[in-house]
């Protein structure tokens, strides 16, 4: 069964933009983002967007504990260092599994997302 997966997996990385906006729309929030570090850097100078860089490769290791934050459900830290925390957006609304609520105890969830039963 993983062969299937990684076989569709392949495929549809092979797929091109059926739409010639569809690559820029994918790449929309890297470059809001390195517009909003270039003008930054024009106005206070290259100490700001180097400090917002090194914080958020700070930040991107962080982990935290599944039951608290959500399964899954991203860095929030990096999410405020790079304005992302206010954008709603249809993944906020349509997020799918990675943002459901279970009803379990914080101890099974814990177990499962570090994959050890005892």
């Amino acid at each position: 069964m993983s062969e299937l997966k990684s076989h569709l997996k392949t495929e549809k990385e092979t797929l091109r933009p059926s739409h010639p906006l569809q690559a820029s729309e994918n790449a929309f929030e890297e470059n809001r983002f390195k517009a909003e570090m270039e003008q930054l850097r024009r106005v206070q100078g290259l100490h700001a967007p180097l400090k917002i860089a090194m914080e958020r490769n700070a930040v991107k290791n962080v982990g935290h504990f599944a039951c608290i934050v959500g399964h899954g459900q991203g860095n929030v830290l990096d999410d405020v260092l790079s304005g992302r925390d206010e954008d709603v957006g249809p993944s906020a609304m349509f997020g799918g599994k990675r943002r459901h609520e279970t009803l379990s105890t914080p101890h099974d969830v814990i177990e499962n997302s570090l994959g050890s039963k005892f």
